[in-house]
């Protein structure tokens, strides 16, 4: 039996079916990801080789005794309220579109809202503290500390780079789950206040952990030169858009 490793390497020349049918792509060590942008106009065309590269990965398959999971397969179509109403009548009769999808723990919705993201972990990450809130008189704050960031805190920062520029109505969710695990921590009531309790745990407010994840990220990008080949710059000017290599350019 193949482990993630040698399962990589075992199907990694799948990504020439990816680039003969040009399509963008991630590998996973259980899942394929494909991506193709196009206008409206154009999006007959893009399903059609999504549809013919999908068709030639199954072939592929065959002969090296995988298979891809149909039940699993998910297709969405990413866009404007106004563009996605345009492709309402444009899907599979065997896989629909739906409105959510969900990628490495994070929920897509179609028009990038994340709504549908901020609701769903919450009630979540409330449903733990309500179990932890339980055994709060019989751990000590320590352990209470540690329980909190395994199952919140740590869920809190994970992928939180894409909520970057939501609403505050939206960030203001989140935040009142960071707020109730302070108290939670600190044996805090209801009502009191939770600035105290951040402050002494060190837990930077909710957009501020965003911004700081960002930062952190560029920084990253420009010290670690094996990130270099991964960051493309773009440069707007009027009408036109000039790409250009981030080999070639400098940081902006």
């Amino acid at each position: 039996m193949l482990g993630p490793v040698q399962f990589i390497s075992y199907s990694e020349d799948v990504v020439i079916i990816f680039n003969a049918h040009h399509v963008q792509y991630h590998i996973f060590s259980d899942n394929k990801q494909l991506f193709a942008s196009a206008p409206v106009h154009e999006v007959h065309e893009v399903k059609k080789t999504v549809e013919r590269c999908t068709a030639a990965t199954k072939d592929w398959c065959a002969p090296r005794r995988l298979r891809l999971n149909d039940g699993r397969m998910e297709v969405i179509w990413l866009g404007t309220r106004g563009r996605l109403q345009q492709l309402a009548d444009i899907g599979s009769h065997i896989i629909k579109p739906p409105t959510v999808v969900r990628d490495l723990g994070v929920f897509i919705d179609a028009e990038l809202t994340f709504c549908e993201h901020v609701r769903r972990v919450t009630s979540s990450y409330f449903f733990h503290l309500r179990r932890l809130r339980q055994i709060r008189k019989h751990v000590n704050r320590q352990v209470m500390e540690q329980l909190v960031h395994a199952f919140v805190i740590s869920r809190l920062v994970y992928c939180n780079g894409i909520l970057a520029g939501l609403p505050m109505r939206l960030l203001g969710q989140l935040q009142w789950v960071q707020n109730s695990a302070a108290k939670l921590v600190r044996g805090l009531q209801p009502r009191d206040h939770n600035k105290p309790a951040l402050f002494e745990l060190h837990w930077l407010p909710v957009h501020l952990r965003i911004q700081y994840k960002l930062c952190l990220l560029m920084h990253s990008v420009t010290v670690q030169c094996y990130i270099h080949t991964y960051i493309f710059v773009y440069y707007k000017l009027s009408n036109a858009t000039i790409h250009e290599s981030r080999n070639s350019a400098t940081y902006c």
